[in-house]
Parts: C-alpha cells; sequence; structure tokens
C-alpha cells in the first residue's frame, strides 16, 4: 500500500458521501433530536403514566413493542421535557451479566461502581443510595433501555436483582423520594411471581409496527437535513413501503435510504429505486457474514435449522420448541450430541441480539406464556453461509413435489383399477406424512 492507494480511497470515500448534508442525521441507530414522529398517542400515554400528578411519578411503566418502533426515542423526549423532573437513561444492552448491568445504572447515576468480589445486593444499595440523593428535591425517572438483556444472564439471577431494586425504591418512596422505574423491552417482561406481585398493575404501554405512512414521515423528516439535494419522492414512498413491509422498523428506513444514496454518490446522480433494491441487499449481507464470522459451531446449528423452516414452510414466527426441533434435525445422529433446550433458548437470544431474528413472548391460553421468533430478513441472505443448504432443500422440495403430484395422478386415474388407486392414495398419504417430519414445523 503507497500514499497514492490512501489518496484514491479518500477520494472514493468523498465521492460515496456527495449527497450527504450531514450524515448523522441518517444514522439509524441515533434518535431523532426534534420530536419523535407518529408516535404522539404513545407520548401521551407516558406523560399520564409517569407525570399525571404534579409532585408524583408512578413506581413502574413497562414500555415493550418491536425492534425500531420509537420506543427509546419517545421516552427519552418525553423525561427531557417533563418539568420539575429529572431523569438517567441506561442501555442494559451494553452489558452481558446481571453485574455487568448493575455497574452500568452506577455509572450513569454517577456513583461508584461495584468491584467483581462484591455481590449483586451491594450493588443495589449503592444504586438505592444514588437514587435517593438525587430524587431529594424532584422525582427521578430511571429508564432502563434494552431491559430484557438482563434475562440473557440466565444464572445471574435477573428476577433477585430486580426484585432488591423495586424493595428499595418501594423504601424510598416511603421516606418521600419519588422514583419510577421505566422499563423498555422487546417484549413483556419475563418476571417471576414475587416480582410481578411487588409492580402490581403497572402501566403498559404498548409500541406497535410503524405504519408505512410514518415510516415515509419519518424519512422526510432525516432527509430533510442529511441530504444536499431532496430525494425524490417517489423512491422515499419506495424505500417506507418496503421496511413497512417486511418489518415496520424506522431504523432499518433510515439505514435503508442512508446506504442508497451511498450508493448513489459516485454515480453523481440522484438516489433510484435500483439503489434502494442493492442498499437493502447490502445490509442484510453485513449483518449476516459479521453475525457469522464469530458463531460458535451450535450457534451455527440453531441458525442453520431456523433458516430450514423458513425456507420450507414459509416466513413467520415459531416457537422455541419448533426450532429446537429443527437443531436437533441439523445435527442428525453425528458425533455431535445436542444441547439442551434451555441453552438453545439462550443461542436463540443471541440471534435476537445480534439483529438476525426477531423475537416476542405471547399468550398462548392454558399453556401460559411462549416466546417466539422469525428471521429478520428473507432466508436467501444467510446462502453464502450454509452453500450447501439451498441445493439440499431445493431438490428434496422439487422431489416431494414431483412424488406428491405424480400418486395425485395415479390415485384419479380411471383408466386402472381400485386396487392399483388404492395403492397410489396410501403413497400419497405417507408422503404427505414423510414430508411433515421432515419439515419438522
Amino acid at each position: 500500500m503507497s500514499g497514492n492507494d490512501i489518496e484514491r480511497m479518500i477520494q472514493e470515500a468523498v465521492q460515496e458521501n456527495a449527497l450527504f448534508a450531514d450524515k448523522k442525521k441518517m444514522d439509524g441507530s441515533l434518535p431523532s433530536s426534534g420530536p419523535p414522529v407518529g408516535r404522539e398517542d404513545r407520548a401521551g400515554e407516558l406523560v399520564k403514566a409517569i407525570a399525571g400528578c404534579r409532585g408524583y411519578v408512578a413506581p413502574f411503566v413497562f414500555v415493550y413493542g418491536r425492534t425500531g418502533s420509537g420506543k427509546s426515542t419517545v421516552v427519552k423526549f418525553v423525561c427531557e421535557h417533563l418539568p420539575m423532573t429529572s431523569y438517567r437513561m441506561v442501555n442494559l444492552r451494553k452489558a452481558r451479566t446481571v453485574f455487568g448491568c448493575a455497574n452500568l445504572i452506577l455509572e450513569e447515576l454517577g456513583a461508584e461502581e461495584a468491584k467483581h468480589r462484591q455481590s449483586c445486593s451491594i450493588a443495589v444499595q449503592r444504586i438505592a443510595d444514588r437514587m435517593g440523593a438525587l430524587a431529594l428535591q424532584n422525582p427521578l425517572v430511571l429508564v432502563l433501555d434494552e431491559f430484557d438483556s438482563l434475562f440473557s444472564d440466565r444464572r445471574g439471577g435477573a428476577s433477585d436483582f430486580v426484585y432488591r431494586l423495586l424493595a428499595e425504591q418501594q423504601r424510598l418512596r416511603e421516606e418521600g423520594r419519588m422514583v419510577c422505574i421505566v422499563a423498555i423491552s422487546n417484549g413483556p417482561a419475563e418476571l417471576d411471581e414475587r416480582v410481578r406481585s411487588r409492580i402490581g398493575s403497572a402501566p403498559e404501554i404498548y409500541f406497535g409496527a410503524y405504519s408505512k405512512q410514518e415510516v415515509l414521515a419519518i424519512l422526510k423528516d432525516r432527509a430533510a437535513s442529511a441530504l444536499a439535494e431532496p430525494a425524490d419522492e417517489g423512491v422515499m414512498e419506495y424505500c417506507a413501503r418496503k421496511s413497512s413491509d417486511e418489518y415496520g422498523d424506522a431504523r432499518r428506513a433510515i439505514d435503508l435510504l442512508r446506504v442508497a444514496a451511498e450508493l448513489a454518490g459516485p454515480a453523481g446522480g440522484r438516489i433510484e429505486k435500483k439503489h434502494v433494491d442493492a442498499a437493502s441487499g447490502r445490509l442484510q449481507k453485513d449483518r449476516v457474514d459479521s453475525a457469522m464470522a464469530g458463531a460458535s459451531f451450535h450457534l451455527m446449528a440453531v441458525c442453520r435449522g431456523f433458516v430450514r423452516v423458513t425456507y420450507l414452510a414459509g416466513p413467520g414466527w415459531y416457537s422455541t420448541s419448533t426450532l429446537y426441533r429443527q437443531y436437533c434435525l441439523v445435527l442428525g445422529g453425528g458425533e455431535d450430541r445436542p444441547l439442551t433446550y434451555k441453552r438453545v433458548s439462550e443461542l436463540l437470544g443471541e440471534l435476537y441480539n445480534l439483529g438476525l431474528a426477531e423475537s416476542y413472548a405471547g399468550s398462548k391460553g392454558r399453556g401460559g406464556f411462549g416466546r417466539e421468533y422469525r428471521l429478520a430478513m428473507p432466508p436467501d441472505a444467510f446462502t453464502p453461509s450454509f452453500p450447501g443448504l439451498w441445493l439440499e432443500l431445493a431438490k428434496a422440495t422439487s422431489e416431494h413435489e414431483e412424488r406428491m403430484k405424480r400418486f395425485k395422478q395415479e390415485s384419479e386415474d380411471p383408466c386402472v383399477g381400485e386396487y392399483e388407486r388404492g395403492i397410489a392414495r396410501d403413497r400419497l398419504a405417507n408422503e404427505k406424512q414423510r414430508w411433515i417430519y421432515f419439515v419438522g414445523k
């Protein structure tokens, strides 16, 4: 590499960013600096929940909804504009353990972090002491973003940590120090009964997916200050439709338009639909490549099973039990023994944290609550990671369809006797059962 190579790279970077006036405004990971778009109703619910009476805040508020639905942006905006109230916001996803989350909270509150040899109870006491000091004059709102990250540490006693924190919060409130905890999560929290009992009937605010018009409004808001020249209305509508149809995720839409502008920049023209399509493919490929590069053997097997059932049975939500069966099918009867159901559920959580899957916890009637997952992108985005899988599945699907067609024709052929047609019907039924077993849904 020479100085000329660096100069060439600089020129390429300049050309790639030629269409931007302020590129950071098109960073989907950064919240908008202005009022949230399309979430006025949710903001109103939040204001009523934590500031319905002057000098009083609710003890606990759940804010949940899918990724990119504006939860953090709305909570941050509301908290910044509440009069006579201070707030601290902590992103718990930055830590991998419950103890790490406790230290993130301590850092944000301006308190001394706990040492590894000390227990979580000491960390909770320090959190409580600092919250009490901050709530001495005015109410304090402690926002725990990515609240469900706490529960990815199965050995860290997440429920026990939350229970201790709520107990200390109640003590502070009894002393007249108003502290509200706002938990932001992608789904209803997985809390044990004693924690739920302490929380009581806490307000819950649900953020649904953005509509196409809401995504379009957000794109226009960002593009107005980010791009040097206005983007074509049709292109932005196409970008909004593509994002809302697939995800309902404003963050993805912003990233999609940003990458489309990067691809259009070197050509010296305007952003076109072909740039949006190319940007979608590049974003998916980059995410999969970076995630799979450092994945363990069993995480790859879980992901392969997930892709397998999505290819065979179609896009949709799949239960943890279905995905565990897929994982076992992928391993087959080889030397590698399957991990436990619990461990595979943790690996599914890792796929979610890597941005490869979406997740929600829903009611199953008398069966209680269960967590379901779906791929966050089309299965063919994983082609480079599992090249042999596509040939295997395509061949199996083609052979199944041919057999079904042949057995159906034979079962309805008037030129053969009833005995032969009966054999064909049996073969047709057996093929259907064989396929159900092969799909493993």
